[in-house]
C-alpha cells in the first residue's frame, strides 16, 4: 500500500507513514506492563484452579467432619481476585489498543489535512488525493491487525534479551 501511495505522491506517502512508528513506539513501552499486569492474572487463575481442585477432592472428608466455611471463604477470595485481575487486564489491553488505535487516526487526520492543503495550493489532484485518502485507510486498518503479531514479537524479543542478560552474568 504504501508503495504504490507513494508512486502518487510521496510527501502524502511519509505523512502518512510518519504514525505508525509511533504507535509501535507506544505499543512496544507498554508491553512489560501488559506482561506484568497478564502474569498476575495467570497467577491469580492457577491459584484459584488449584484450590477448587483441592476443594472438589476434599468434599468428601469435609462433610465427614461437619461444615468447613475456612475453604469455602480461601475460594470465594480467590475467584473474587481473579475476577478483580481479570477486569484489571481487560481494561489496561483496552486502554492500550484504544491509544494505538488514536495514535493512527491522528496519523490519518493529519493526512486528510496535508492533502486538503496540497489540493488547495494546486500541489495535488483532486483524483488523486480521494485515491489516497481511501487506499491509506487501509494501510491503517492493517497497521491495526498488525498489533497481535507485534506484541508476540516484542514479547519474544524482551524474553530473548533478558535470557541473554541472564546467561552473561553466569
Amino acid at each position: 500500500v504504501f508503495v504504490g501511495l507513494a508512486n502518487i505522491d510521496i510527501k502524502l506517502a511519509l505523512i502518512m507513514a510518519v504514525s505508525v512508528p509511533i504507535a509501535l513506539a507506544f505499543l512496544y513501552m507498554t508491553i512489560k506492563q501488559s506482561e506484568k499486569i497478564e502474569n498476575q492474572n495467570n497467577s491469580a487463575l492457577l491459584d484459584m484452579v488449584s484450590l477448587f481442585v483441592e476443594y472438589v477432592r476434599g468434599i468428601p472428608v469435609l462433610k465427614s467432619f461437619s461444615n468447613n466455611k475456612s475453604l469455602d471463604n480461601e475460594l470465594m477470595n480467590k475467584t473474587k481476585k481473579f475476577g478483580e485481575t481479570s477486569k484489571s487486564a481487560s481494561r489496561f489491553k483496552a486502554k492500550q489498543l484504544s491509544i494505538f488505535g488514536f495514535f493512527l487516526d491522528i496519523g490519518y487526520l493529519v493526512l486528510l489535512i496535508a492533502g486538503t492543503i496540497f489540493v488547495v495550493k494546486g500541489n495535488l489532484d483532486v483524483l488523486n488525493f480521494i485515491i489516497f485518502a481511501v487506499i491509506s485507510k487501509e494501510f491503517y486498518n492493517r497497521s491495526l491487525l498488525w498489533n497481535s503479531t507485534i506484541c508476540t514479537m516484542f514479547r519474544r524479543w524482551t524474553v530473548m534479551k533478558d535470557f541473554h542478560e541472564f546467561y552473561m552474568q553466569m
